[in-house]
């Protein structure tokens, strides 16, 4: 039996890869996801490219590419992979196109064709928990589980369970494994699965199909279990429904209120039974999966709170919405650097019950006084954009007048294109001598608004290098030519100190409009493979 696959699984599988320690049963197994699972070639193509090709262009700190050089990077690795034609004629089909960072005008197309799924979109994935998406999927995978609009397509759900909320207000949940098809925003059908569905009136009449029976709700909420053989049930756990089987002739169509079910058998008969509710109580499994999830960042980040070289750990667990500072978790961080919040509320964060504090205008900032000058210093930092109101954005800006101070933004901010920046200055005969660590890549290829992204930053004074990330992969390097300690100081983040520096200028605002709910300073380069792993354990 073809064994399922997670993009976890892949990730992992193309990181050693990556690092040449792929090794049987590992090479096999990868082998396997490429002959029979078109969904997990596309990751793994899209993991090789981000690695290598992008890797290589922006060590060079350009955003051109050479088509031959990067090619050759991808295909030594084609030998590993193709341990068969089909296999190799896969890989050679994905990589005759050259992919390419996109710029202003692909950029440009992709959001008019976002915009264009967004009008033909007649439902939301509004929530998942420990989804593993299927082949049969025909909707894109970007656009499920983060909120976007989806139009008529199919969905198998292999793994998990996953929220679908329809135009018309209609609430289904899935339970896998299911196979569930999208036709507009009154109607589906079930192949396969476990499916809660919870009608508003203003949507009563919606109909679910299957090839067993159509039910048609006439108010609230009721269930429905069906096996790939026909075999199903529907439980009418609040209201009443409407059921008529397709494959037993000559019956009537059933009424169905609260308390009630039906069953049907291989013989296509039907009978009825006493309801499970219990069995349909999927939105609980959605809470326990985001509490589960929440659990194990808990358990990670006491672990890295105790790390040594960890100066702030602004976890931000959630506490009274009343609370005014930021506690410091870092054991060995300096004391008496807790952050003051001006103006920000406390809200959820990326999982319910864990907190985050919300920046919406130009007061709302985290000030902190951090003291030290620091050989090496790496930064990250989880972060929901909600808009973009200016054409920089502060995720930490230390007062302008300190020498050796450091400031880290979203720069060239529009509708377009946005980068990555990270600046350091030190006096240089009575004036401030900046450096700018400007990485070139567009980050809406990897981030949209409403979502959350993990960001990071290392300046690696042995390596001489400043290194950017986005969700624990890099996207940027830059040389440090003249390697100096560097400090934080009294700062801000989400803002910056000092508006009338700017004053009249479209950099004069530059705070944050989201959310955050996590900010981390360590005093000691982190490696690839370290940022990596700190965006895995803090996934949503």
């Amino acid at each position: 039996m073809m064994q399922k696959f997670s993009n976890r699984e892949v990730d992992r599988l193309a990181e050693r890869l990556r690092s040449d320690s792929l090794e049987e049963p590992d090479a096999g197994r990868l082998r396997e996801i490429i002959r029979h699972h078109p969904a997990g070639r596309r990751r793994l193509v899209e993991q090789l490219y981000l690695a290598a090709d992008l890797k290589e262009a922006i060590s060079n700190r350009t955003i051109e590419r050479s088509t031959s050089r990067s090619g050759n990077v991808i295909r030594r690795w084609v030998p590993v992979l193709a341990g068969g034609l089909a296999a190799a004629a896969a890989i050679a089909l994905m990589l005759a196109k050259p992919w390419e960072p996109e710029k202003s005008q692909p950029m440009t197309q992709a959001k008019e064709a976002a915009s264009a799924l967004d009008s033909e979109g007649i439902a939301v994935i509004s929530r998942s928990s420990h989804a593993v998406w299927g082949e049969q999927t025909s909707l894109p995978l970007d656009r499920l589980g983060d909120g976007s609009p989806i139009g008529e397509g199919t969905i198998e759900l292999l793994e998990g369970v996953a929220q679908i909320d329809f135009y018309s207000g209609v609430t289904v949940i899935l339970r896998a494994p299911a196979k569930f098809h999208l036709i507009s925003p009154e109607l589906c059908r079930l192949d396969y699965g476990n499916l809660w569905a919870n009608v508003p009136p203003p949507a009563r009449g919606f109909r679910v199909d299957s090839t067993a029976f159509k039910v048609v709700d006439l108010g609230t909420e009721f269930g429905i279990k069906l096996e790939k053989n026909g075999q199903g049930e529907v439980h009418v756990l609040e209201g009443e429904v409407r059921v008529q089987s397709i494959l037993e002739k000559g019956q009537p169509e059933r009424i169905l209120k609260s308390g009630n079910a039906v069953s049907y058998g291989a013989d296509h008969r039907s009978k009825a039974i006493a309801a499970r509710p219990r069995e349909f109580q999927a939105s609980v499994q959605l809470s326990e999966g985001a509490q589960a999830r929440f659990e194990e960042w808990a358990a990670y980040q006491a672990t890295l709170s105790q790390d040594p070289d960890m100066l702030i750990a602004y976890t931000l667990p959630r506490v009274s919405s009343w609370e005014r500072q930021v506690r410091n978790h870092a054991e060995a961080g300096p004391p008496h650097t807790d952050g003051a919040i001006v103006g920000c509320k406390w809200v959820d964060g990326r999982w319910p019950g864990k907190g985050a504090l919300s920046f919406n205008n130009s007061s709302h900032r985290v000030r902190l006084d951090l003291p030290g000058l620091y050989k090496d210093l790496s930064l990250a930092c989880w972060v929901r954009l909600d808009d973009i109101g200016s054409a920089e954005v502060s995720l930490i800006h230390p007062e302008t007048r300190q020498d050796n101070h450091i400031h880290w933004t979203l720069i060239n901010v529009n509708e377009k294109v946005m980068h990555l920046h990270f600046a350091e200055s030190a006096p240089l005969n009575g004036r401030s001598d900046r450096q700018y660590y400007h990485c070139p890549v567009n980050l809406y290829q990897f981030i949209k608004l409403g979502e959350w992204v993990h960001l990071g930053v290392v300046y690696d004074s042995k390596a001489r290098q400043v290194i950017h990330y986005v969700n624990g992969e890099v996207i940027g390097t830059v040389a440090i030519e003249e390697p100096r300690e560097l400090g934080v100081g009294i700062a801000d983040i989400g803002n910056w100190p000092y508006h009338e520096w700017a004053a009249g200028t479209k950099w004069e605002v530059r705070n944050l409009d989201g959310l955050m709910d996590e900010f981390l300073i360590a005093k000691r380069a982190w490696t690839p493979a370290e940022m990596r792993e700190l965006w895995l354990a803090g996934r949503p």
